[in-house]
């Protein structure tokens, strides 16, 4: 027992070792795209971006916006890998973790298009957020979950949640460990 015990928490720090590269490697990429798109955006309000420059520009930011697509669908995929093995540690059933599954990858999916699509605010899985992002109000982190995770977690609606007192708020923030 004492070993199993000893295996689970190498393999959480060996996770969490993970979660921090990632981290770290995806604020290091996001700050490195702000830069160059804010030297992008200089050129073009400049009005010095030839069209091929501009075409050139238009393809650069889509396939950045594909790479961090597929940075959030591996994150997402190592979160559903970590919930599948406790569920199956928990005795779960294969159809039980089948269905889970399922509806898991339904949510996921929904949330990268969500947070991939130009103009909407940014989406955030529940154990992203406990990390606390970068350049995210925090005194409200609750806003940056899908509408269907927050219904989950929180068992009402955005705007249910607003219309509460502020006391009601920070506690169910506590609980969810986003305070």
């Amino acid at each position: 027992m004492r070993k199993y015990a000893e295996e689970e928490e190498a393999q959480r720090k060996q996770a969490d070792a993970m979660a921090q590269r990632i981290a770290e490697t995806k604020r290091k990429k996001e700050e490195e795209a702000r830069v160059k798109e804010e030297e992008q955006m200089k050129r073009f309000a400049m009005a010095q971006m030839t069209p091929e420059e501009r075409k050139r520009m238009v393809e650069e930011k889509l396939a950045q916006k594909k790479a961090e697509m597929a940075v959030r669908q591996a994150e997402a995929q190592e979160v559903l890998k970590g919930k599948v093995r406790e569920m199956q540690q928990n005795g779960a059933t294969v159809e039980e973790i089948k269905a889970f599954m399922m509806e898991e990858k339904k949510r996921m999916a929904a949330e990268l298009t969500a947070s991939m699509s130009a103009g909407s605010p940014r989406v955030y899985s529940l154990d992203d957020l406990r990390r606390k992002p970068e350049g995210l109000d925090h005194s409200k982190l609750e806003i940056y979950l899908s509408d269907a995770e927050f219904n989950r977690v929180l068992g009402m609606t955005k705007a249910a949640f607003a219309k509460q007192p502020a006391w009601k708020q920070n506690d169910a923030r506590k609980k969810l460990g986003i305070y």
